[in-house]
């Protein structure tokens, strides 16, 4: 998936001539951090975060606080990999996506949420499993043998670092509602299953780490 395949239908850009009342009631509406400027033509000015207007008086206008314009943005085909690291970095609730000068659009984080949930099959029923294990045992093709052994299919497959630099933590997404058969074979192999997810308990992990990713950007 790519940038342009995420841009919402919501409009988020002003105009360098709007005023700064205009530019918080807009961010306060669409429960935003950040907001675009654009020209006439739709070209792209800058991105601009709200703790800037705040600072700032009510009736200036936007073009009046260049000193404080980002101009952060990504490429219509940036892949969404590279989208989730730009906005993460930057700490931003919106990426612009502009091509040539051109704004073509935004991509607002909440929206990003839950195209990652589709991408990785987070919305279909089933079950999760993660699964610590040494860097250099990791195989995918093996793992997925175990799953397809007890009559499951892995749906998404997700690594993270662990506080062993030596391990990884592997999450696995399974078409299987059952938990336990699955994880005694998979123990049965000697894989180290830390935590397993039902599709209730994986609704819950997911919403806590969507609002501690959202009190992180500070929204």
């Amino acid at each position: 998936m790519i940038a342009t395949n995420l841009k919402t239908a919501v409009f988020v850009d002003l105009s360098p001539d709007d005023v700064v009342s205009k530019g918080l009631d807009f961010l306060s509406t669409n429960s935003l951090r950040h907001l675009v400027i654009v020209d006439s033509e739709t070209n792209f000015i800058a991105l601009l975060e709200e703790d800037v207007l705040l600072g700032a008086d009510d009736t200036d206008k936007l073009s009046s606080l260049s000193e404080h314009y980002s101009f952060q943005h990504c490429l219509p085909t940036d892949h969404v990999f590279d989208v989730i690291s730009k906005m993460a970095s930057g700490k931003l609730t919106l990426l612009p996506i502009v091509e040539e000068g051109r704004y073509l659009g935004s991509i607002l984080m909440e929206e990003l949420f839950h195209h990652l949930a589709s991408i990785y099959s987070l919305n279909q029923p089933g079950s999760t499993f993660i699964i610590e294990m040494a860097k250099n045992e990791y195989s995918l093709a093996t793992i997925a043998r175990i799953v397809e052994s007890e009559g499951a299919t892995i749906l998404s497959c997700a690594i993270s670092a662990s506080d062993d630099t030596s391990l990884i933590n592997v999450s696995i997404k399974t078409n299987s509602l059952e938990v336990g058969r699955l994880q005694a074979t998979l123990e049965r192999y000697n894989y180290n299953v830390m935590a397993t997810y039902n599709d209730e308990g994986l609704y819950y992990v997911l919403k806590e780490r969507y609002e501690s990713l959202m009190h992180y950007l500070g929204v």
